[in-house]
């Protein structure tokens, strides 16, 4: 079965409870921007947020006031993120642009705390059918 790619910039409706966390409160419905994809159709993943909070930056001219520090790339089942049951794709409407999307990329891989973590991720992601 050959998943249709998705662009760049797409945006999902999800649940905390599909994404590692660490807040047993967590269970509120988030959205994520894919901001990778390879392809089987898997995705990197950025959460959005809509208010300032720590570990996030603002996103200039969009729905979404921000996006946070964190790439996921695996479900809190450590399965790969795809588009379906758990990541429902938003309209198009609410993609972000390329710039954007570039944006979220080079805060999350080069200036965030997190960026050593967020690199490792991309990593495996990019590594993880490599024999």
């Amino acid at each position: 079965m050959k998943k249709k790619n998705i662009p760049l910039g797409r945006t999902f409706f999800t649940n905390d409870k599909y994404l590692p966390h660490n807040d047993k409160n967590a269970y509120k419905d988030v959205n994520v921007v894919n901001i990778e994809t390879n392809k089987k159709g898997e995705m990197i993943v950025v959460r959005l947020s809509k208010q300032k909070t720590k570990n996030t930056s603002p996103l200039k001219h969009h729905t979404y006031k921000g996006f946070k520090h964190f790439v996921e790339i695996e479900d809190i089942d450590k399965q790969p993120i795809v588009s379906g049951k758990r990541f429902k794709q938003n309209s198009s409407k609410y993609d972000l642009t390329n710039k954007q999307v570039d944006f979220i990329s080079d805060i999350v891989y080069n200036h965030s705390k997190q960026s050593q973590r967020n690199q490792k991720n991309r990593d495996k992601f990019r590594n993880r059918y490599k024999k």
